[in-house]
């Protein structure tokens, strides 16, 4: 089976409890709040498809894909100098990080590309300028 339905099925199962609370609230609001059918209906089909329309933006937490794999390639921003380790922001998130070349320092707000990951740091590139993205 491949990964992307893998994760899918994995998202679905994961949300079925807060879909069931969604119908119960529907049923509750038509038969206790005098809310009609159609109305009631569609409060329920907006909270799930809401659910389903944010499903691409929530897929890496539902995969088995490694999450160091995941973190090859980004890009990300030195914090801190990298001579050759210092502190990046990569995908919103703070982590320890040094320089491929260890004999290169890269200054506070240079654009980093990861390369690897080796436990909670990870090692980096300087991006030339007409990369970055």
């Amino acid at each position: 089976m491949n990964e992307n339905r893998r994760a899918f099925q994995t998202y679905v199962g994961a949300s079925l409890p807060g879909w069931t609370v969604a119908v119960i609230v529907a049923v509750l609001l038509h038969e206790l709040a005098g809310v009609d059918g159609w109305t009631a209906a569609i409060v329920a089909a907006s909270w799930i498809g809401t659910d389903l329309l944010t499903f691409p933006r929530k897929r890496r937490y539902y995969t088995s894909e490694p999450p160091e794999r995941r973190m090859l390639g980004l890009t990300g921003t030195a914090i801190s100098p990298l001579a050759p380790q210092g502190f990046a922001r990569v995908h919103g998130e703070l982590w320890q990080a040094v320089t491929v070349d260890h004999d290169v320092t890269l200054p506070a707000g240079t654009t980093v590309r990861v390369l690897e990951v080796r436990g909670l740091r990870l090692v980096v590139e300087r991006l030339p300028h007409a990369e970055a993205s």
